[in-house]
This record gives structure tokens, C-alpha cells and sequence, in this order.
């Protein structure tokens, strides 16, 4: 691992592809749709107003000022809340969301501040760091990913905006390992909240741990093994073998539907049924065979908007009954519909074991439809869109963008904040995000 450090940290602007570059962009404005899409949502306004100390930090377009910790905290909640955060199949989670809010928070600060190259080639070190903790961390089963190796990926965030030598990167991970959180995949299932907290917390810990380090706070030698070895899984990739940048911030996906990606292939197997069936004819039920993980997410009483997001049966049948799978799909009227929570009872999601062979490579699905006249219709896919085998175009991101940040962002911020990303570079401030993200209608704590 250290090789791997040593080589990332040695990164440097003329090492990265206008492909790497242009990749970071998307990546950054997607992070930044996802966030401000989420943050006036009930559940991240209840944090900011019966969780969150005043303070002297500025909470991004809300305008709050809040603690550096629950900055990060809300940030971090936020960014996941629409499940519409882009994500890596090879690192199994979410690498953006944990490192990318780290920079644009710490980018604001004294001693922090960065000219848009610095935060580009940051924000590749940071989600190349990230991505290879997840790559290598083999978690238990019963854990959620967010908030475990993720904090990982925030303090290199933190490191790589402090400047930090490459001991001490080194020793920030090792000492960061110890606020990785004790996760549950059930959070998810059950829609409990605490599931979108995880990510803050991880972000609020790498920040600390960069100042712990600082401070001369370190943990014991090999506390990364231990952490992700002994307690939260039982091996971390054979002691990290690969010491090669792998250029993972090319490799991500996008989110086009707002449910957890192990819906996404299941969703367009069945729209594709849909099509191969002749309109009237009634479907009798629907059977779903994937890979473990995925099936895991076969839920068909819907709990709430949480639960709703990681349920195959509920991403089926609100698309049936609806035709949206975006995150319009969770309003209150159509978790409580009747026709939708009718067609759930119709969707069962069964494990295939041949279909874990090649996972997470390949995220595969079988949608076998059974018609009312006994016939079947049956489709197979080996991946959803918006990933490495069919990317989400620059247009479909940035219509994504002005999509989820219509209600917070007027048509002029929407388009400053667009010629800012999309041309970071040129920029000597990434820290004037705030700026242009700020409206008057911001309100301090």
C-alpha cells in the first residue's frame, strides 16, 4: 500500500488524460447535483436544525454556519439522500461522496485554498485512494460500505488539501482506520436514516484524523489490517498486492433511476419485457434472478422512501404504474398507491449463485415475466447503463444537474455553476463555488 501512496502523491497535473480530466468534472458536478438536489429535504433540514452546534463554517448553498463537523456531517447525509450519487462497481460503494465534499468544504478555508488544477488533480488522488481502499477491503456481508473504507478515502481528501508528505498520508490512513464505522446493510433495507449518516460521519473522521495526525495523535502500526482485516472483514486483498493507479474515476457510473444501483439492471431488464409483451396483456408475476448482493433487495412491503430506494419490487412497480424512476418516484402519493404496493405483492427476487462468479465485473440479472396466458417473456442483461460499458453522456449529466438543482439554484447560478466545473481548470479559486452557489435567501444558524 505504501508504493500505491508513494506513487499517488507523486501525481501530477501533465500526468492526467484529458479523458481522467473531463471524468473528474462529471464526477464533481454529479457529487454537487446529487447534494444540493438533497439538502432541503425534511430529513437533512431536522439535522441542520435539532443536530448541528453553530459555528463558523459555511454549510454549501444553505448558507448555515455550523461547526466544521456538522458541516461535514450534513454534507455527507445529503450527498446520498436521493441515491443518485454516482458510485464504482469495482470498489463496491461510492468513492465520490466520501472524498469529493472533503474538498470543496476544506477549499473554502485558510490554508486550504486551491486554483481549479489543484482541486482537479485532488479530486482524482482523492477518488483513486478511495476506490483502491474499497477494491481491497473485503467487508463482512452484513455491512454497508458507507462510512467504512470510505473514511479512508476522506482523509486523503484532507491530506492531499493540507499538502501532506507522503509519511504522513500515511499515517493519516493508518489512524483514520480507527473511525471506521460498525455498518449495517439492513440500514438500508429497513430505511433507517442512520444509513445516510454513515457517509457524514466518515467525512467529519477524515477531516479530524488529518488534524489528529497533526497534532502527533497516531494508532498502532498495521491498524488498517486490523481494522478491515480482523474486525470488519477477513482479508483486506491479500495485503493490498496491487500498487498500480488504476484510473478508477474513468471506470465509475452514473445514476439514471434513484435506486440503489443493484436495481438499475433489474429496472431496464423488465422495461424491456414490457416492450416485448402486446399492450392489455395482464402479468401474472415477475421473478428476478441476480447475484447475492443484489438479491438481498427483495423487500416487497415498503417502509419508507429509504426502504423504497433499496427494494427491486417497489423500482418494477412504481415504474409500471407510473413510468418514473427518478426521484419523483418516492413522493408520499405513490409509496402509499395501491396499484404500485398490488404489483410489488407480483415481483420476487430470488439468488442466482451462478450469477456471483463474475460480480462485481459484471452485475447480472434475469427478469422472467409470466403473462396471465401462461407464456413468459425473459430478459437478460449483464449491466445496467451509465457504467464503464455504456457511460452516461456529458449532456445527460448536466441535464441531471439542472435537473435536481432547479428548486435551490436560479437558471443564471444553475449556469455560472456549470461553466465553473466544466472549465475548473482556468480557475485560480475552487473555493468560489461557495460564491456562486450562494443565494439570498441563505440563512445563518
Amino acid at each position: 500500500m505504501k508504493q500505491f501512496i508513494e506513487k499517488l502523491s507523486q501525481l501530477d497535473w501533465d500526468d492526467l488524460d484529458e479523458d481522467t480530466i473531463k471524468s473528474s468534472k462529471l464526477i464533481l458536478l454529479d457529487t454537487l447535483g446529487a447534494y444540493v438536489g438533497a439538502v432541503d429535504k425534511e430529513g437533512i433540514r431536522r439535522l441542520i436544525s435539532d443536530v448541528a452546534e453553530p459555528g463558523d463554517e459555511e454549510l454549501l448553498l444553505n448558507g448555515s454556519k455550523l461547526t466544521l463537523a456538522d458541516v461535514a456531517l450534513i454534507t455527507g447525509a445529503a450527498v446520498v439522500a436521493l441515491e443518485l450519487d454516482e458510485g464504482n462497481q469495482y470498489s463496491k460503494g461510492h468513492p465520490a461522496a466520501h472524498c469529493l465534499p472533503v474538498l470543496w468544504i476544506l477549499a473554502q478555508k485558510d490554508g486550504y485554498k486551491m486554483s481549479g488544477k489543484e482541486f482537479l488533480l485532488n479530486v482524482v488522488k482523492s477518488y483513486e485512494s478511495c476506490s483502491y481502499f474499497g477494491r481491497n477491503a473485503s467487508l463482512h456481508s452484513e455491512m454497508h460500505a458507507h462510512g467504512t473504507w470510505g473514511v479512508l478515502g476522506a482523509t486523503a481528501a484532507a491530506m492531499f488539501a493540507a499538502n501532506s508528505t507522503t509519511d504522513e498520508l500515511y499515517e493519516a490512513l493508518n489512524t483514520a482506520a480507527t473511525f471506521a464505522l460498525p455498518t449495517s446493510w439492513n440500514a438500508a433495507l429497513e430505511g433507517a436514516f442512520i444509513r445516510n449518516v454513515y457517509v457524514g460521519k466518515a467525512l467529519a473522521s477524515g477531516i479530524q484524523a488529518q488534524r489528529l495526525v497533526k497534532a502527533g495523535v497516531h494508532a498502532p502500526v498495521n491498524n488498517i489490517s486490523h481494522v478491515f482485516g480482523n474486525l470488519f472483514g477477513n482479508s483486506v486483498g491479500a495485503e493490498f498486492p496491487s500498487q498500480e493507479i488504476l484510473w478508477d474515476v474513468k471506470k465509475n457510473y452514473f445514476k439514471n433511476h434513484a435506486f440503489c444501483r443493484y436495481s438499475h439492471a433489474p429496472l431496464e431488464a423488465f422495461k424491456e419485457a414490457i416492450h416485448l409483451k402486446k399492450s392489455g396483456e395482464e402479468i401474472n408475476r415477475v421473478d428476478v434472478y441476480t447475484y447475492e448482493r443484489a438479491a438481498t433487495l427483495n423487500r416487497q412491503e415498503i417502509i419508507n422512501e429509504l426502504s423504497a430506494k433499496f427494494s427491486i419490487p417497489y423500482a418494477l412497480a412504481s415504474w409500471y404504474v407510473t413510468g418514473i424512476s427518478d426521484e419523483s418516484a418516492f413522493i408520499d402519493r405513490y409509496l402509499k398507491d395501491k396499484a404500485i404496493s398490488a404489483f410489488t405483492q407480483k415481483v420476487f427476487v430470488h439468488h442466482d449463485t451462478e450469477m456471483d462468479r463474475n460480480y462485481p465485473k459484471s452485475m447480472p440479472v434475469k427478469v422472467v415475466m409470466t403473462l396471465a396466458s401462461g407464456q413468459t417473456i425473459t430478459v437478460e442483461k449483464d449491466q445496467a447503463s451509465g457504467g464503464p460499458t455504456e457511460k452516461m453522456s456529458q449532456e445527460a449529466i448536466i441535464n441531471k444537474f439542472i435537473r435536481l438543482t432547479a428548486n435551490q439554484l436560479t437558471d443564471e447560478q444553475q449556469q455560472h455553476v456549470l461553466d465553473f466545473i466544466l472549465n475548473l481548470e482556468e480557475e485560480k479559486d475552487a473555493g468560489a463555488i461557495y460564491r456562486l452557489m450562494r443565494s439570498s435567501s441563505s440563512v445563518t444558524a
